[in-house]
């Protein structure tokens, strides 16, 4: 058990520098992307089964739905495509008590005709009040659940998503409701 305490608190560290160094990066336009083809649903599933343990230690249900018209490859930065659906995942895992995290993979429509990606996470936590939606992709904004004590956190993971999502010429938003759960989804 304290092994196990020890390497979870040392993740958790690492993550946390990962999160500065890349916020670093985005904020100092030094952070190079790696465009590449890319099988998203593969990466999707991948980044699901990093997290479905420990949402399943909670007893929580993970699944991914993928919309027939979804586009199954993209041109992107693999490693920071997995690093936002991880963050936004993993918080799902974090907050969501009871019930289950739901992955979407969908299409949007584009301006130019060709089809876009679309990605949400829902899940079925406590929700996200109004008055927090509108600083949560602050630096160091955290969330009432961080605010109080029931959950930890820094407060960078979403600011980092958002600053990532932005830079592959995308955009993110949340729709919540206390008590209703929230969805983040990425455009």
């Amino acid at each position: 058990d304290y092994v196990r305490t020890l390497a979870t608190s040392a993740e958790h560290a690492l993550a946390m520098i990962d999160d500065i160094l890349d916020l670093s990066r985005l904020e100092a336009g030094k952070l190079t992307l790696r465009p590449d083809a890319v099988d998203i649903t593969a990466l999707v599933r991948e980044t699901v089964q990093l997290a479905a343990p420990r949402a399943h230690e909670k007893g929580l249900e993970i699944g991914i739905v993928q919309s027939a018209d979804a586009p199954t490859r993209i041109e992107g930065d693999a490693a920071r495509l997995r690093q936002i659906l991880f963050n936004l995942i993993g918080n799902a895992v974090k907050f969501t008590r009871q019930g289950g995290i739901r992955i979407d993979i969908g299409c949007a429509p584009a301006g130019d005709g060709r089809p876009r990606l679309a990605l949400s996470v829902s899940d079925t936590g406590p929700g996200i009040s109004q008055l927090d939606q509108q600083s949560l992709f602050e630096h160091f904004e955290r969330g009432a659940a961080e605010r109080d004590g029931t959950e930890g956190g820094a407060g960078l993971g979403l600011a980092m998503v958002r600053r990532l999502v932005e830079a592959m010429g995308s955009s993110m938003g949340v729709e919540s409701r206390l008590g209703e759960g929230a969805k983040f989804w990425v455009i």
